[in-house]
């Protein structure tokens, strides 16, 4: 009994060793890109930023990809603005959940989810929901680059927003 317990604790190491080993890393990124906003009234607005496109708007954003396994990615996304005049902090967060269609390749169109929130310390507070669809390609073993559009409905009752963007990723695969 003790050896089949003992046989089980091995195959299970050597088991999580080899997917540990097959799995990618983690990748650190900023994004640029271009944001149209249409409201439910009124004109739409183009926000264009360099670094951008991410959690709102094309403000500046960080992402981090965590590889789940080879094909599923668990990306957080954040953004923070402090302005000293009025004591404004600006802060959003995502949440993206997205599928690499063939990750053994350098090259793999994806598809994903995402949801978070965006707020202000006056009292401005709402979520949003979204997808995306891309493409992300290795630049060698150490880069990644990306090429994303999306779609996002900000949930708040009075702005009534959508978003339309085109996003492009730049990260380093730690």
């Amino acid at each position: 009994m003790r050896k089949t317990i003992l046989i089980l604790a091995m195959a299970t190491l050597v088991v999580q060793a080899t997917a540990a080993q097959d799995r990618p890393g983690v990748e650190l990124g900023a994004t640029l890109g271009a944001t149209l906003s249409i409201p439910e009234e009124g004109d739409a607005t183009l926000f264009v930023g360099v670094p951008g496109g991410g959690t709102l708007l094309a403000f500046p954003s960080l992402y981090l990809t965590l590889f789940a396994s080879p094909s599923f990615m668990v990306e957080p996304q954040v953004y923070f603005f402090f302005e000293s005049d009025d004591s404004n902090i600006m802060f959003s967060g995502m949440m993206q959940l997205g599928y690499l269609f063939t990750p053994q390749r350098s090259g793999s169109l994806y598809a994903a989810a995402h949801g978070g929130f965006y707020t202000i310390t006056d009292g401005i507070d709402t979520g949003a929901l979204g997808a995306s669809f891309g493409y992300r390609t290795l630049l060698g073993e150490g880069a990644a680059l990306r090429l994303e559009g999306r779609y996002r409905r900000w949930l708040c009752e009075t702005c009534k927003l959508n978003d339309v963007s085109l996003v492009l990723g730049i990260g380093v695969i730690l």
